[in-house]
């Protein structure tokens, strides 16, 4: 527990120091190089964005095939039918 509790703070400081970077804008005079920095931008958020998609949806079916294979497989009277379903809510 100690662990995880260390990581997610230090995770946090390690966000907020980077969304706490700026840009130097000063070598972005001409209309181009400006273009060109904010497709890039764009560019890179996309990719995060498809990214971040993919691995959401990738653990919602592997917790929905899990608790569904649970759900099938488990006796009644059984508990692991549960098992599975809170990777899918995330």
């Amino acid at each position: 527990m100690k662990k995880i509790v260390t990581l997610f703070i230090s995770a946090v400081f390690f966000f907020q120091l980077v969304s706490g970077q700026k840009p130097d804008m000063t070598n972005l005079r001409s209309p181009q190089a400006l273009h060109d920095f904010y497709m890039h931008r764009f560019h890179t958020k996309k990719t995060v964005a498809i990214v971040c998609l993919s691995g959401g949806i990738v653990m919602t079916a592997v917790g929905l095939l899990i608790a569904i294979e649970n759900t099938v497989s488990a006796g009644s009277g059984s508990n692991n039918g549960r098992r599975g379903i809170g990777l899918s809510n995330i």
